[in-house]
């Protein structure tokens, strides 16, 4: 769940003490439950949210992209009148709802909304919405029902049939979270283990399947039961919680924060009082590295496999050095990273980073190495800049500078047991200054010291943004790239019509999250006026956030072994065709199915929009057997973000990047 989402749900839905949840059908592998806007009260109106949107200018300004959006959805479908649809989602989220997302081959819906006395008047505006909109799932059955006061909605037949069975007979408890402080908005609950089986049971090929299974064991999401998040008004703020619940010990890369010290001051001391954005964390700099590697030695093709320790071979017998026994074995277990405030939209602030090393002198010798090989690497690469890494020594210590850009001279040096990195020699001097003699620190910090107080006493990791500074870089770049955008994409767009930006910022003060280690998961509790941090790396949970695209990143890597299985199937059809075709390759792939392909899906990449059935693949034409080495069949233009499975005459399968695709068509058609 992004922060934007929570956001949107604590804006449009209000807030109150969570009262007698609506029942939902059990099974749900997500659930969400939601307070209600009619619960609005005091709170949002204390909350520096709540005061930013309550002023008459955002309401203006809001109010012209709604009645755009308005237009645009009438204009595509004349004649439909949308006010009744959205009067009726209104009125349905001020009331306290529940959201249920169930397993099968497409992911149901079931929404339930307790309406009590307004059910009458939700009634109306249901009849009036299904003149226009389509709530059919079957002849003689609805979408959308209203019973016993209760507002139903269900994606299939089966799932509306077990929604009125769970209201006729509601569970002896319902589902609560301990997570919620203050007022609460509402929580959503995931069962991890029910998602991962899902996901497996539509991976149709047995070996992509295990692939996918072994990825996911790889990067430790197995170990995760159950995740949570919960969002509640706190005083002026919004407290956001995310919890990882493991069921025993965490494995992959969920050990990356586990089983390590909390941090102390001396560690919080890394960062200037005055920084826009800044960073602490424990790492276990070695569970990172085997956690990935071990990612994508399951989820990688051989070839990909053999290339990738190839090159890490030959560069690790030219550095003579071992990059994890050596290189990450010498690293520490603290990060630091931080920015001060942009000078303007054009002209960032100094960035640094600070990170603990474990035995200084192998890792300097290391550095060494790696200089040396990047000059020789440099010294070869085609193009008018001149790039280079230059060495100097000062007070002791070597500091290594990189030239070539023509507005940053990113360096770096190794100091006591810590190596500094900055986007420029001022920027190390400081950072240098800070670790080593720092006359104030992010702990003099007023709005940290208030927001963590909030917090959890001790953690893995600390976050801090100075809120103030992060909305006057969003108020600069709107009125840098805003009108051009808007303009470009015919969006109504006014900086006129914002508040001032001096009266945002008086209501604002820094946000402050904290990642929490246990032998039971991880935990982030983030305290302040917009939840999360809103700038740039900002996240509402930075363990979802390391959850999630791990996930992804396994998914998309198991459907990316089972497109190139398609192709390889399609080859060998190919080749049967061929065989019964004087060697000829057939005129278009749809002539395979059936005789020569029995599953018509094969011809469907899983990462492709649209029907299981439909063709995704692209062909070409007039090709035959003895063209072992020519593209005969590739993923069309956007099946996977990187590049394309690609299916050569003599049946073998490789995946390719963009560039290197496009250059072996234009060669191959030349």
């Amino acid at each position: 769940m992004n922060k934007l989402m929570v956001m949107s749900l604590m804006v449009f839905m209000g807030v109150s003490a969570l009262r007698a949840a609506p029942v939902l059908p059990p099974g749900a592998i997500v659930e969400m439950q939601l307070t209600g806007r009619e619960n609005f009260g005091p709170a949002y109106d204390k909350s520096a949210l709540g005061q930013i949107l309550h002023d008459p200018k955002m309401q203006t300004f809001l109010e012209r992209p709604k009645e755009w959006l308005t237009e645009k959805i009438q204009s595509g479908k004349p004649g439909t009148d949308v006010e009744p649809a959205r009067k009726l989602v209104h009125k349905l989220l001020s009331k306290p709802s529940a959201f249920g997302a169930y397993p099968g081959t497409k992911v149901g819906i079931v929404w339930v909304s307790a309406l009590g006395a307004d059910a009458p008047e939700v009634e109306k505006l249901l009849a009036e919405a299904q003149k226009n909109i389509h709530l059919g799932v079957g002849e003689g059955q609805d979408r959308s029902v209203i019973v016993k006061d209760t507002f139903l909605f269900a994606s299939t037949p089966e799932l509306m049939t077990a929604a009125k069975a769970a209201l006729e007979k509601p569970p002896a408890s319902s589902p609560e979270t301990d997570l919620v402080a203050g007022t609460p908005v509402g929580w959503l609950r995931a069962d991890m283990p029910a998602m991962l089986k899902m996901l497996h049971e539509q991976l149709s090929q047995a070996d992509v399947a295990g692939k996918f299974d072994r990825v996911v064991k790889a990067l430790g999401v197995d170990s995760v039961r159950q995740v949570d998040v919960a969002g509640s008004f706190d005083g002026p703020a919004i407290r956001l919680v995310s919890r990882l619940t493991t069921g025993g010990e965490a494995t992959g890369l969920m050990k990356a924060f586990t089983a390590l010290p909390p941090l102390d001051d001396p560690a919080l001391k890394m960062l200037p009082r005055d920084v826009a954005s800044g960073s602490v964390s424990r790492m276990n700099m070695l569970a990172v590295w085997d956690g990935v590697m071990e990612a994508f030695k399951n989820g990688a093709s051989d070839e990909q496999r053999q290339k990738v320790d190839a090159k890490r071979a030959d560069l690790e017998a030219t550095l003579q050095f071992n990059l994890r026994d050596d290189l990450i074995a010498s690293l520490g277990d603290t990060l630091a990273f931080y920015s001060t405030a942009s000078v303007s939209p054009l002209i960032p602030g100094t960035t640094a980073m600070v990170v603990t090393l474990k035995d200084p002198a192998k890792f300097s010798a290391c550095l060494e190495k790696l200089v040396t090989y990047g000059n020789q690497q440099l010294a070869n690469r085609a193009g008018e800049i001149r790039w280079n890494i230059q060495s100097a020594n000062v007070e002791g210590r070597k500091v290594y500078t990189l030239t070539g850009f023509p507005f940053l001279m990113p360096s770096a040096t190794v100091k006591s047991n810590r190596l500094i990195v900055a986007m420029n020699a001022l920027a190390l001097t400081a950072a240098l200054d800070q670790v080593e003699n720092p006359k104030s620190s992010i702990l003099d910090n007023a709005d940290f010291q208030r927001s963590r107080k909030t917090l959890p006493a001790q953690a893995v990791a600390i976050s801090y943004e100075d809120t103030r500074q992060a909305v006057a870089g969003i108020y600069g770049m709107m009125a840098l790239a805003g009108p051009m955008l808007a303009a470009q994409a015919k969006l109504p767009f006014d900086m006129n019509l914002l508040p001032p930006l001096p009266n945002i910022q008086d209501k604002l003060f820094g946000t402050v999250s904290e990642l929490t280690a246990t032998p039971q998961g991880l935990t982030m509790n983030s305290y302040g006026p917009f939840g999360s941090k809103i700038g740039i790396g900002g996240g509402s949970g930075m363990a979802v956030a390391m959850l999630l695209p791990a996930l992804n990143q396994a998914r998309g890597r198991a459907r990316q072994a089972e497109c190139a299985n398609n192709l390889k199937q399609i080859g060998l059809a190919c080749h049967m065709y061929a065989d019964e075709h004087n060697g000829q390759f057939p005129d278009k792939l749809e002539v395979l199915a059936g005789d020569y392909l029995k599953d018509k899906d094969v011809l469907h990449c899983p990462s492709a929009p649209g029907r299981p059935d439909s063709l995704s693949y692209g062909y070409i034409r007039g090709l035959t057997s003895k063209d072992s080495d020519k593209v005969l069949a590739f993923d069309a233009e956007g099946n996977h973000r990187t590049g394309r499975n690609v299916l050569f005459g003599d049946g073998h399968v490789q995946w390719m990047p963009e560039a290197q695709f496009q250059d072996a068509v234009r060669q191959q058609t030349k």
